[in-house]
């Protein structure tokens, strides 16, 4: 078995260790309803389209 395919492996014996925050911040996402997941993800296509507009002025 090849190092990819062990870390996709369905192993039990895999544990992911998430601070504290990082815990918080899935639990705000997974508790959004499906509206407030659309329009977030609305507001993010916003937000790149008008970065891609963007000109930079000086460096």
């Amino acid at each position: 078995m090849s190092a990819s395919e062990k870390a996709y492996s369905n192993d039990s014996s895999t544990t992911v260790s998430l601070t504290e925050i990082g815990q918080e911040r899935i639990l705000q996402i997974l508790n959004k309803t499906d509206k407030e997941k659309f329009e977030s993800f609305v507001a993010m296509l916003r937000r790149n389209a008008k970065l891609k507009r963007a000109k930079i002025t000086h460096k």
